[in-house]
């Protein structure tokens, strides 16, 4: 199933930012349970590699707070279908 992938809901001034099918249905996960594959699933690595800082860390300072914190959160697994902003272009627009 294709949905529309937003940066924040469209009621707050959200932009849609992609087109993605999702791969799996959502499931509850405990941070503390993330598999190491997933430091690359949400993007760390790319930006660990461009000197990209989450909320003033590092990104793999922020992924061991993340995985420490364990929280239950819901798991989205999805394949970009289509980017409509360029990636660089929005984290500049929300730093």
């Amino acid at each position: 199933m294709d949905v529309q992938g937003w940066d924040r809901g469209p009621r707050v001034g959200g932009r849609q930012v992609a087109v993605v099918r999702l791969t799996a249905a959502p499931y509850l996960e405990r941070t503390s349970q993330a598999p190491d594959r997933d430091y690359k699933a949400e993007g760390l690595l790319w930006m660990e590699e461009k000197g990209i800082k989450v909320r003033g860390m590092e990104p793999r300072e922020f992924w061991e707070q993340w995985k420490a914190a364990d929280e239950l959160v819901y798991v989205v697994r999805f394949q970009l279908m289509k980017a409509l902003v360029p990636v660089e272009a929005y984290l500049l627009s929300i730093r």
